[in-house]
């Protein structure tokens, strides 16, 4: 994210919706927010956070070039994060689409 819409999260959106801080905010409202990372940055696969027990379809769709939230928010190159490993989460359910345009909310 951006300095200017983490400020905006952290001074509005944070206290108007009754979040502990930052980071609570972060990661109540993520799928991935709740997934904690090793000290090389790698998620296990074993992991049982909110991503792993979508129990219906669920598609998600991430533009490359979204200039509030990176494509690093969605995915990685390697580890949990990479494409591969992050659409056998979810039962199944999980369906990931990254695109290379589209802004943010887009399409």
């Amino acid at each position: 994210l951006t300095q200017l819409q983490q400020e905006i999260d952290r001074y509005a959106v944070v206290p108007y919706n009754g979040f502990d801080s930052l980071d609570h905010y972060y990661r109540e409202m993520s799928a991935l927010g709740d997934i904690p990372h090793d000290s090389n940055g790698m998620i296990p696969l074993e992991n049982h956070g909110k991503i792993h027990n979508v129990s219906v379809p669920l598609l998600v769709v991430h533009a490359f070039d979204d200039p509030l939230v990176t494509v690093r928010a969605t995915s990685q190159n390697e580890g949990f994060m990479h494409p591969k490993n992050l659409v056998k989460t979810g039962k199944g359910n999980l369906i990931l689409l990254l695109t290379k345009a589209g802004g943010h909310v887009g399409w």
